[in-house]
């Protein structure tokens, strides 16, 4: 079947406001076991806090200048990474946060957050860059770039430039046994069974990357990691197929990444194949129509290992 079906060309992320709408109605729809923002602070937080402090060089030049440097990609709104913050901030009093994040809504969201955070308000004292990583490289590709002891990436290496080259470019930006972390999705889940099918990893726009492809793109290059495993959550997907239901509509959207996936943004043929996978690789509970949807952080440190020559040039 993959053979016969054309892989969809992004155009969702072309309009920002509209996307982000997209965005919360697909949070929305999410239904969670466990909890999912504390699992940032209980699990992947204090992964990354231990990594940090199991490092001589990392505990000793904190020692010296007491501040934490991280660099938030592809920030959002925040909550996700000010889960993060929690537990580095038991440890290391003072973080200095290098917000990249290319649209001016959630950075405004981000803003306003931290007027309700006074803990992390006092504690982390933030650099905002309205921009992508790609612009970020641009911009400091004459220049000697600064380094931090943490990089984090959540749901974010899908957009923009290949993960090829973003990755050794971000790992050459960590100091010595700094830690960095991207948040991906997993080929475990039904949904990923769909979008698999319809998203490339080679054409821009919407990278179809998953936590296998990260793997095995360290693996080849000898760069150890960590994988951790996000609970399963469950997408609620009955409203997709409501003709009527604008939501089911803007959930299409941010599923196929396709704007206006049920009007003229997707031919009929590659609609009616979409749905139809949809809907087998979906489960009843209830009265509901769900697919599992699976994530998991891939944690590298930074050690004596490199990445190719070439690929670092490329970055």
């Amino acid at each position: 079947m993959d053979g016969q079906i054309e892989k969809f060309h992004p155009t969702l992320q072309l309009d920002s406001a509209y996307y982000q709408k997209c965005y919360q109605t697909f949070v929305r729809y999410m239904e969670f076991k466990e909890p999912y923002e504390p699992w940032y602070s209980k699990v992947l937080g204090v992964a990354i806090r231990d990594k940090l402090l199991g490092s001589p060089v990392v505990v000793s030049a904190l020692a010296k200048d007491e501040k934490l440097r991280h660099l938030g990609v592809g920030s959002g709104s925040g909550e996700l990474e000010m889960q993060i913050f929690v537990p580095l901030l038991d440890k290391f009093k003072h973080i200095h946060n290098h917000v990249i994040e290319p649209s001016e809504e959630q950075i405004s969201i981000y803003r306003k957050s931290l007027q309700t955070d006074q803990a992390t308000a006092v504690g982390v004292e933030f650099d905002w860059h309205q921009e992508s990583l790609e612009e970020h490289q641009a911009r400091h590709s004459n220049q000697t770039l600064e380094l931090f002891h943490v990089v984090t990436a959540v749901h974010s290496i899908y957009y923009g430039g290949r993960m090829e080259v973003k990755v050794p470019f971000l790992y050459n930006l960590l100091v010595d046994g700094g830690v960095m972390a991207f948040v991906v999705i997993s080929e475990t889940d039904s949904l990923c069974k769909v979008q698999g099918q319809f998203l490339s990893p080679s054409i821009p726009g919407y990278r179809y990357y998953t936590k296998q492809r990260l793997q095995a793109f360290l693996e080849s290059n000898n760069i150890p990691y960590e994988t951790i495993d996000i609970p399963r959550c469950f997408l609620d997907v009955t409203t997709c197929f409501d003709e009527h239901s604008t939501e089911g509509a803007e959930l299409l959207d941010f599923l196929s990444h396709k704007r206006h996936f049920r009007k003229d943004g997707v031919e009929r043929e590659h609609r009616e194949e979409f749905m139809q996978l949809l809907r087998q690789n979906a489960h009843m509970v209830g009265e509901k129509l769900t697919v599992t949807h699976d994530t998991s952080a891939v944690i590298v440190q930074r050690g004596s290992q490199e990445f190719s020559s070439t690929l670092v040039s490329q970055a």
